[in-house]
């Protein structure tokens, strides 16, 4: 038998059809290769060969020789990894092992006389990749090149900054938005992240939910882009082509070249070539606690600098002023009506008139220079306190009503607006302030001293009577956040208190909660009159102690010195009361604060860096779970143990409080087991970005409720673009077609929660189209069917059982339960039985006992 030898880094290439060989010693790589003509010259060269296997001893290597003119040549090659030895098979190769071989390559067949075209069909789709990757690898070296070079020439180039500090990828809306939120300090989850969240194709809602900010969709209508609506992603009318635009003033904007990332003006004619709809973003609050300070830096990022620049100059403005009328008043007392000079009287008048006038001018550019900067930092604290308390565990929010988490939400707006204001004007006059008492020891020391001393004590009665009001502020509030929360929980249970005829008694409570905080409120504003009548009293006795100085102490002054003085020390009194106040002021915001603070301190549910879930298959393990609500309190689940295998149905049954739903909300992350663990697919749910996990769960709660919307909002709100075919696919799998048909306005009738628009087994339904309509991979399923009829609920439960995805049900009809592939029992926390239907009913133990008293 003839045999072929090769050494280490030696090969043969097949030339005869119809003869096999067999490895009889060693390792063979075997490779498919086209032949080319040379050129110039005769016979034939080597194209680029592709690996196929790696093939041991034992195993026959079929040959291939194909020419023709279609196709060209092709061959294969084996190559020895160290020494090999091949036997010749001169019989050739059969169909059992041409079909074994392309097995073992991977490639399927129908027939073996398609082995030679379906594999020179895979080398071609291989080279074309492979072409493909090569091209997208120099384009990407290119435009890595193009950024270079443009981030070398925005260096040096004024005027004009660069919008981005990375280098692009193949997606103009990913880099459209990674300009966006890097100038808005936000943080944008990578490309890679975004591609193993959401696949190749994805949405800015993708970017936004992954990354974790929020985008809103505005219109972009008349001359938006001549005022400040924070930072826009806008698109061009026709192709979509995305357009980043960041304010750049007060009323200007630049957009941004999402190739080059350079800045260019928005003007009109650019504005007339977007669409209408565009989104803005919104920073989030950073995962971690939030304080005072940590507020101030995040307001004050979206300051502009040209408003604190005009700022400063216009106090130092109005400073100079007040410091010339002093001298202006000086001059008029000791030297113009002296000497009787009605002129220049009436031009230091004019002047002290001008001074005033300009004074008032720029009070007014500055408020609102300072108004423009407070609302811009007020309004960025504002949506990034809504979003941290959308994204705060389930934890927190048990422990607080609707009403209550919205007052202390709204309060830190307040926080935010007294804090910033009142710092900025301490720091203007702390800065200024200064220029007056030196003025006024340039007059007279010996009644400088007495002017500090006589404000020191006025400051500290001051504060004294602050502290009190800051008191009655803290019991106020307290007592205002019990008060909307009763009136809230009396709104919602109004039905019930009109049919128990309890009106009056509702009122009651609540008159005495008000009455309670109007007389706190009465003795604040008492207080608040004390400061105000100590206030304009201290003026008063204040100039009659300089007055009875003057003349009594014989104080060597002039009369337009005395003058020049008490302007002086007005001003400066004016600072100190100003400081005072604003001292006062945020000493008030601290009960806000107090109220706040669970909020800005409590870390979000995506505090942490976690892994993305991926694609899940389905398997679900609950592993030695034990849990209580709170320390101290009894355990709700006693360790508990389940495993759920891929695209199985299961039910959790039992009486009423013994865990069922919470084990349900320990799935969902909205809990943390005491103990135990649960993963998916082997991984532990608390390494999971728990937001993603969710989004691949097809959910109904017990106590889920509709949005105000039409049917169509409420079934899609979780999937936006879903197919029109899928919705209406989903309404027919939940028996809800005929009932839409008959509406007037049909899928677009509008429904809201407790409106009387849809029955509740209706409104049922289009939970359970909501949870189906994306596909999920998990569906969970808490009481989802307790409103409907026996007709409807069949057709819902056939639907389950047909849908290839995991399937976890909480029920009390036991009805809906007996086609589901295992059912567990629960009872005071704890897995009593397991079985499916049929085994569960012939033990006769607890699960019999339900289901017995159910039919009975």
């Amino acid at each position: 038998m003839e045999r072929i030898v090769l050494n280490g880094g030696k090969y043969h290439i097949t030339d005869n059809p119809g003869v096999s060989c067999r490895v009889e010693k060693g390792h063979v790589l075997v490779y498919i290769l086209p032949l080319k003509e040379a050129a110039g010259e005769s016979g034939f060269v080597h194209g680029r060969r592709m690996f196929l296997r790696e093939a041991e001893e034992g195993e026959v290597l079929p040959s291939l020789c194909h020419d023709s003119e279609l196709l060209g040549s092709w061959r294969l090659m084996y190559v020895a990894l160290d020494h090999a030895e091949l036997s010749v098979l001169k019989e050739g190769t059969s169909k059992e092992q041409i079909m074994s071989f392309a097995g073992r390559i991977g490639l399927r067949l129908f027939s073996a006389e398609d082995f030679e075209e379906e594999l020179i069909e895979r080398y071609n789709l291989q080279d074309i990749r492979e072409e493909g990757y090569i091209y997208a690898t120099e384009e990407e070296d290119k435009a890595t090149l193009k950024q270079s070079a443009a981030l070398i020439y925005n260096i040096f180039r004024k005027g004009r900054e660069s919008g981005r500090d990375y280098v692009p990828v193949k997606n103009p809306l990913y880099n459209a938005a990674a300009i966006l939120c890097r100038k808005e300090h936000i943080e944008i989850a990578s490309f890679d992240r975004m591609r193993e969240a959401c696949g190749a194709r994805f949405t800015l809602q993708d970017i936004s939910r992954v990354s974790h900010f929020t985008a809103r969709e505005v219109v972009l209508a008349g001359d938006w882009y001549q005022k400040d609506s924070g930072p826009v992603l806008a698109f061009i009318s026709g192709n979509n082509t995305p357009v980043p635009c960041i304010p750049n003033g007060p009323r200007r904007y630049v957009y941004y070249d999402t190739e080059t990332g350079e800045s260019h003006k928005l003007t009109a004619v650019f504005a007339e070539k977007l669409d209408v709809k565009g989104y803005v973003f919104y920073r989030p609050f950073p995962p971690k606690k939030i304080g005072k300070l940590d507020l101030m830096k995040f307001g004050m990022q979206k300051v502009y600098i040209s408003d604190i620049v005009r700022l400063l100059q216009l106090a130092l403005l109005g400073t100079l002023v007040g410091l010339l009328v002093p001298y202006l008043n000086e001059q008029v007392y000791d030297r113009y009506i002296p000497l009787g000079d009605t002129a220049g009287l009436f031009a230091v008048g004019a002047v002290i008139l001008s001074c005033s006038l300009g004074n008032i001018t720029f009070s007014i550019v500055k408020n609102l220079a300072m108004f423009r900067s407070m609302n811009s930092m007020e309004y960025a604290v504002q949506n990034a306190a809504i979003d941290r308390l959308f994204n705060l565990p389930e934890s927190f929010l048990r422990e607080y009503d609707a009403a209550s988490l919205g007052e202390r939400v709204m309060g830190i707006a307040t926080i935010y607006q007294v804090l910033a204001d009142n710092i900025t004007q301490t720091a203007l006059t702390l800065l200024f302030s200064f220029m007056y008492l030196f003025r006024m020891f340039r007059y007279s020391k010996d009644m400088s001293v007495v002017a500090l001393i006589l404000l020191f004590v006025l400051a500290l009665a001051l504060l004294w009577l602050g502290v009190r009001q800051t008191k009655l502020e803290k019991e106020k509030r307290q007592q205002d956040i019990l008060s909307n929360s009763l009136i809230f929980q009396l709104l919602s249970g109004i039905e019930k208190i009109r049919i128990s005829a309890s009106e009056n008694r509702a009122i009651l409570k609540y008159l005495g909660c008000f009455t309670r905080s109007q007389s706190i409120n009465a003795k604040k504003e008492r207080t608040t009159n004390i400061v105000g009548t100590v206030s304009g009293a201290a003026s008063t006795a204040f100039s009659l102690i300089f007055y009875y100085m003057m003349i009594r102490k014989s104080i060597a002054m002039s009369l337009g010195e005395f003058s020049g003085f008490t302007a002086a020390f007005g001003s400066f009194s004016g600072a100190v009361f100003t400081l005072v106040q604003s001292f006062l002021m945020v000493n008030m915001v601290k009960p806000i604060y107090e109220h706040a603070k669970p909020i800005l301190e409590t870390l979000p549910e995506s505090s942490e860096e976690t892994g993305l879930p991926g694609d899940l298959s389905g398997e679900v393990e609950v592993s030695h779970v034990t849990f209580a609500y709170s320390e101290g309190e009894s355990n709700v689940l006693n360790d508990v143990n389940i495993h759920v295998r891929p695209g199985e149905y299961v039910a959790v049954v039992g009486p009423s409080g013994c865990g069922k739903s919470t084990l349900l909300k320990l799935l969902l992350g909205f809990e943390k087991p005491d103990t135990g663990k649960i993963f998916y697919d082997n991984r532990d749910i608390d390494d999971m970005d728990k937001r993603e996990l969710r989004k691949r769960f097809g959910v109904v709660l017990q106590d889920g409720g509709l949005i105000s919307g039409s049917i169509y909002d409420n079934i899609t709100i979780t999937y936006p673009l879903v197919k029109k075919e899928r919705v209406d696919e989903v309404i027919e799998e939940v028996g809800l077609k005929d009932d839409i048909a008959a509406m007037p306005m049909g899928i677009h009738t509008i429904v809201s929660e407790g409106a009387g628009t849809i029955s509740g087994g209706q409104a049922q339904r289009i939970l359970i189209a909501r949870a189906l309509v994306g596909k999920p991979k998990l569906i969970f399923l808490d009481e989802a069917t307790s409103a409907l009829d026996n007709v409807t609920q069949n057709m819902v439960v056939e639907t389950l059982e047909k849908i290839k995805a995991t399937k976890l049900v909480i029920a009390h009809r036991l009805s809906t339960v007996r086609r589901c592939d295992h059912i567990i029992v629960m009872d005071g926390g704890r897995i009593i039985e397991e079985g499916n239907y049929d085994s569960l009913m012939e033990k006769k133990g607890f699960f019999y006992d339900l289901a017995v008293r159910q039919m009975s």
